[in-house]
């Protein structure tokens, strides 16, 4: 795996697998140019379950990306599973950058833990990944003495 946060490699078709192994999917007949990754607080976030990733995919084939994707720091902060269910879609996807000076923590709590699609408990579980992380952030600038988090 490339050391940037972009992986720009080619790779030859196959089928497709199961969604929660999807940064490594293909469709059938086309190559896939992989672009962005997915960013640490992204990666919190449970995976949608098959049938509602197919449902996903469906809406966007059909009605188009209606909200952009979320970049911040080379990395997708807030979309990847529309990036994924575009790919699928045959969908061109849309990007915007993080703003210069938001915070990306501020950002993926504020989209995130007020989504109404999450019960109680996965939301109780996304906060405790949230709290984990950024105990690791604050221990790695620790010890290397400079800030680990996202930018701000």
């Amino acid at each position: 795996m490339p050391s940037t946060p972009y992986e720009f490699h080619l790779t030859m078709p196959s089928l497709p697998a199961a969604p929660e192994t999807l940064q490594e999917n293909y469709v059938i007949g086309a190559p896939r140019i992989r672009r962005y990754l997915q960013h640490p607080l992204c990666k919190l976030m449970p995976p949608m379950r098959p049938n509602e990733f197919r449902s996903f995919v469906k809406t966007i084939r059909e009605d188009g990306l209606l909200v952009p994707i979320m970049i911040a720091d080379g990395m997708i902060l807030d979309g990847y599973m529309r990036d994924e269910a575009c790919f699928y879609a045959g969908v061109v996807p849309r990007y915007r950058e993080l703003p210069h000076g938001v915070d990306a923590r501020g950002f993926f709590v504020a989209v995130n833990l007020c989504r109404a699609t999450y019960s109680p408990q996965q939301r109780v579980e996304i906060k405790q990944r949230l709290l984990a992380w950024q105990q690791a952030n604050r221990a790695r600038a620790g010890s290397v003495g400079g800030e680990a988090e996202p930018r701000r």
